[in-house]
Formats: C-alpha cells, sequence, structure tokens
C-alpha cells in the first residue's frame, strides 16, 4: 500500500484501532476458513488489511478501521475497534482512503455493481491491495 505522510499522520491520530483478536481468531469465530460458510456469505477476504476512514452511523463521526473481509452485508475489521467489534453490521457507510471517497449509502439505480463489488474496487484501486475474487495464477504459468 502507498499511503501518502498526510493519511498515515491522520491514521496515527485518529484511530480507535485495538488488535483485540488475530485476524485468524475472527476467521475462526465467523468461520470464514469454511467454504460452505465463506459462500454463503459471499465472503471476500483481502491479502492484507486496509487502512480506511468510515463513517459513523447517526453521527457526522468518523473513524478509522483496517478492513479484511468484505461480505455481501458487512465489513470485518483486522483486530477490532476500540469498542472491541470486529464488523461494522452494514456496507451503508462512506469509505475514504487516502483522499478518495466512496459513498454507498445508497446503490445508484443504474449500477450493474452490488455495494460489496463498489467496494472491493474501490479498496483495490486506491490500496493495490487484492481480493480473493479471482483465483491465484500458479508460479510458472505466465512467462514474460
Amino acid at each position: 500500500m502507498r499511503y501518502s505522510d498526510s493519511w498515515l499522520g491522520k491514521i496515527r491520530v485518529s484511530s480507535n484501532f485495538y488488535q483485540r483478536y488475530s485476524w485468524n481468531e475472527i476467521c475462526k469465530r465467523y468461520r470464514f476458513d469454511e467454504d460452505s460458510i465463506k459462500k454463503h456469505h459471499k465472503a471476500v477476504i483481502l491479502d492484507e488489511g486496509v487502512w480506511m476512514e468510515i463513517s459513523r452511523f447517526f453521527s457526522d463521526g468518523w473513524h478509522f478501521e483496517k478492513v479484511r473481509c468484505i461480505t455481501e452485508h458487512d465489513v470485518y475489521f483486522d483486530g477490532s475497534d476500540s469498542t472491541g467489534a470486529i464488523a461494522m453490521g452494514s456496507l451503508d457507510h462512506i469509505f475514504k482512503i487516502d483522499g478518495h471517497t466512496l459513498d454507498i449509502r445508497r446503490l445508484p439505480e443504474n449500477s450493474e455493481k452490488t455495494k460489496q463489488e463498489l467496494l472491493l474496487d474501490f479498496i483495490n484501486t486506491y490500496s493495490g491491495v487484492l481480493d480473493n475474487r479471482l483465483p491465484l495464477i500458479p508460479k510458472g504459468i505466465l512467462k514474460v
């Protein structure tokens, strides 16, 4: 990830992130390591955590979270926030990465993509972190 110095400084000052749980503990708790559960929730796990600024429900507040998994209806953190929560509970938020913003509180009527797809594309575009939607290419298949 290539964040600007101002974004990194803002994260350090504003973050409520506490590593109370490892990603492996969260993965086991929600059984994202089981293919049937992963498929049921359409869970897409990122290669690494992505720092995002996310709008809060029912207030004008914002908080930083290290996002690691996006399901059809939720965002899961790589650890937990200051209250011990490990998920947003919704995709209906405004998401920011280093000066770029995605507002998916209301999906545009003409959108061909789901909120989950829009958020994953946003993360990939502005953080460069890959997700597991596409299978990995085995080594040695591509030659330059």
